[in-house]
């Protein structure tokens, strides 16, 4: 049932001139290689970069923190920000108080409790 519809003519003509041009090798695409200095900065530098002073300030402002807000808030990247909030976790500035599956909801501890 069906087919192919029919093409029409203008794209039939676009179509044989860009087989006439691969015959030439006019549409070859050339690959350019990007410096080694535009390379994007890996999670370790961007976590280098904040300071837990830094991320503190901004979190002591915040009733509850979530790595979306330290994303938008911080200018980095969501997974950088859950990284982070787990490292702070980890020395126990934060707290767990909710979430599922890696989204969680963290609480400073001097507000936690």
């Amino acid at each position: 049932m069906g087919g192919n519809k029919k093409k029409t003519l203008a794209a039939m003509e676009k179509e044989q001139m860009r087989e006439e041009l691969k015959k030439m090798g006019a549409l070859e695409k050339k690959k350019e290689k990007k410096p080694a200095e535009e390379k994007t900065k890996s999670k370790s530098e961007f976590i280098m970069t904040l300071t837990d002073a830094e991320v503190m300030n901004v979190i002591r402002t915040m009733p509850y923190v979530t790595p979306y807000q330290i994303s938008k808030t911080l200018g980095v990247k969501v997974s950088v920000a859950k990284d982070f909030l787990e490292q702070l976790r980890a020395k126990g500035y934060l707290k767990i108080v909710g979430g599922v599956s890696g989204r969680y909801i963290y609480v400073p501890v001097t507000a936690a409790g």
